[in-house]
């Protein structure tokens, strides 16, 4: 085995020093000075406006399926209307904490979640789930 080399001494020195190019040395070259932060709170952040719930159908069908999955299990939800299949999906995804997609005319969510899926759409509007 070799030597091992000692490491030299390298004093610390803070990143906003002068001469060594940290951001500070950045602002004078800009023209620009670092600003004192206030003592006023921030405004707030302007609320994003999420898109309209889409209106619940009156019936939908529940189904769980392994078949061409590759032994997975997946939950399928069908006669949802088209125009809504995709926000169907998204409020889904979020609220069922799984992955989903849309394929075909349903949507397909991961894993055996007929139960949760079923509590979930009776609470959205959805007057009758069948399973």
């Amino acid at each position: 085995m070799g030597k091992k080399k000692k490491k030299k001494d390298r004093a610390q020195t803070p990143p906003n020093s002068p001469g060594l190019g940290g951001l500070g040395d950045l602002l004078i070259q800009a023209g620009l000075e670092a600003s004192e932060p206030s003592d006023e709170p921030a405004p707030p952040p302007e609320k994003t406006v999420s898109p309209a719930r889409p209106r619940a159908p009156r019936r939908i069908a529940i189904q769980t399926s392994r078949k061409g999955r590759k032994g997975h299990t997946v939950t399928l939800i069908r006669h949802l209307p088209d125009e809504d299949l995709e926000a169907w999906t998204q409020a889904a995804r979020r609220a069922l904490g799984c992955g989903a997609k849309v394929e075909g005319n349903m949507i397909v969510l991961q894993g055996d979640l007929g139960d949760r899926a079923a509590e979930w759409f009776t609470a959205q509007g959805v007057q009758q789930v069948s399973r």
